[in-house]
């Protein structure tokens, strides 16, 4: 259950009009510190649209990336072009954790991305109904490149909301200094 609060009341409320179909955008950007719910109200937004009998693909990032490195191996089964083909075709595509998928070339990461949301902003202009759901805890101004910020901040289909609530998830794991 997300806890809404003053501080993220209007997050909650742009992820519940999405989820709903009643949003005047297509694109949502959640970002905020690590831990407020961003990935809880995205995964939220995904089981709505599956309600909804709309098709859904959820990404974790960094999984995402290792998964399109992977295709590029000459005996992959799936390639690299498939599953871009298959993000494509989706009603909704959730990227969770946009600016985590840190590896030895930000670079090529960067270009995926590019890719993924230049695609979906592409169809959006030629009309095709394709939602796209970002988390991130970083800063877009100083640690996104331009033409994907460009692409998530266009007012003409996305919204962005910072969650600027407190890290929500409890902390369960011993204490070591005081251990016996």
């Amino acid at each position: 259950t997300f806890k809404v609060n003053d501080a993220n009341r209007r997050v909650y409320a742009a992820a519940l009009a999405m989820a709903d179909g009643f949003a005047p955008f297509l694109f949502l950007t959640l970002s905020g510190g690590i831990g407020n719910g961003k990935t809880h109200l995205a995964r939220g937004i995904a089981q709505r649209f599956l309600a909804r009998n709309k098709s859904v693909r959820y990404c974790y990032v960094p999984e995402l990336m290792g998964r399109l490195r992977r295709g590029m191996a000459p005996d992959a089964p799936v390639k690299p072009d498939d599953i871009l083909a298959d993000l494509n075709r989706v009603d909704l595509v959730v990227l969770d954790d946009v600016g985590a998928q840190y590896d030895s070339d930000r670079g090529w990461a960067w270009a995926q991305m590019e890719a993924i949301i230049g695609s979906r902003y592409d169809a959006i202009l030629r009309g095709e109904q394709r939602a796209l759901v970002v988390t991130t805890n970083r800063n877009l101004d100083r640690e996104f490149p331009g033409p994907v910020r460009s692409r998530l901040s266009d007012v003409r289909i996305g919204s962005m909301e910072v969650n600027s609530d407190i890290d929500r998830r409890p902390i369960t794991s011993p204490e070591f200094r005081t251990r016996k």
